[in-house]
């Protein structure tokens, strides 16, 4: 009696239909374990980035903060407000031979500027009284 084939084939069909579905699904969760590693991934990047800006934003606002405070200090030193109300002196590169400045003298210029337009105003309306009362 010959042997009939069918059960032996439709067993091995079987079986490499279900290796077939058993490595795909392998694959498909490590294709989903990839994705959510690499959104991860990106998110902390993304967080990371944003914590260096807002480091880098206080750091600059800090560094102006200090020309600013150490530009105050230079300016009420008696020997630089005598040299800008005295004599007009207001390049950062003359003040700075003046008096000690702990930065370069062009982060001194802007404040060297402001300085200027600040003894104009006062010494406007004085230079009116002085001359107003010496007539």
């Amino acid at each position: 009696m010959p042997i009939d084939p069918t059960p032996y084939l439709s067993t091995a069909v079987l079986t490499s239909a279900a290796l077939v579905a058993i490595i795909g699904g392998l694959l498909v969760a490590k294709f989903v374990g990839l994705d959510s590693d690499q959104r991860t991934v990106r998110k902390v990047i993304k967080d990371a980035t944003e914590r260096r800006d807002l480091a880098r934003n206080r750091a600059r606002s800090a560094r102006k903060d200090v020309l600013r405070w150490d530009a105050g200090e230079f300016f009420k030193k008696q020997e630089i407000v005598k040299a800008v109300v005295d004599y007009s002196v207001m390049s950062p590169d003359k003040l700075v031979q003046i008096a000690r400045w702990p930065h370069s003298p062009d982060e001194l210029a802007p404040f060297a500027a402001e300085a200027m337009g600040v003894s104009f105003q006062v010494c406007k309306p004085l230079q009116r009284v002085i001359t107003h009362c010496g007539q």
